[in-house]
């Protein structure tokens, strides 16, 4: 990624590249409260020196101060910024999920990979996400998505790669993937017409 080989590199020097994810499953800190999450998500971006802590220093209040506002405005952006003093292990699971794209987003990706994002939920969550992953790609995040909710797929994406049993059998926009053979027939079948 950006001329640097991923191979060996710990998750956290390769989020410090630009290149960050989420889970299939929830990745959140249960036991915290739902801004002290993003707060963790955001300690990369701190700028506190060791004495400026321990000695309280005034530069040390601006710099908290500047992560409690990054982390408010995150919350915004996905929608929970009426959740922060709730316990993030008590959320419902769309709002965890949400809770994981922002923690994703304080890192602040250059390329965001997503790995089904709306797995396991219902019409209204999904529809939460998929507004919330358009805003991203509209804020300049390259995102690289793996989801199996096509309707999905076919609106927040510019290009589509289909695999099929690990082969890529097609690639193209999304309108081109609506009418290619080889999609259709892995897909949906030889007999079966499409509404």
């Amino acid at each position: 990624y950006r001329n640097t080989l991923l191979n060996g590199l710990k998750p956290h020097d390769i989020a410090a590249l630009g290149l960050v994810r989420t889970f299939q499953r929830t990745s959140i800190f249960a036991c915290n409260t739902v801004f002290e999450n993003v707060l963790i998500g955001l300690h990369r971006r701190g700028r506190s020196r060791l004495w400026d802590t321990l000695l309280a220093l005034p530069r040390e209040k601006v710099a908290e101060a500047e992560l409690a506002n990054a982390a408010r405005e995150i919350l915004r952006v996905v929608g929970l910024e009426g959740r922060t003093q709730d316990t993030a292990g008590t959320l419902p699971y769309g709002e965890q999920r949400l809770l994981g794209m922002a923690l994703a987003l304080a890192a602040k990706p250059s390329m965001l990979l997503l790995d089904e994002p709306v797995s396991g939920m219902n019409a209204s969550e999904s529809a939460k996400i998929m507004r919330l992953v358009q805003a991203i790609r509209a804020s300049g995040v390259t995102i690289l998505l793996v989801e199996h909710d096509m309707p999905m797929v076919m609106q927040v994406s510019d290009r589509i790669v289909v695999l099929n049993y690990g082969r890529i059998i097609a690639e193209g926009s999304p309108a081109v993937i609506q009418k290619d053979p080889d999609v259709i027939r892995a897909y949906l079948g030889e007999g079966k017409k499409r509404a």
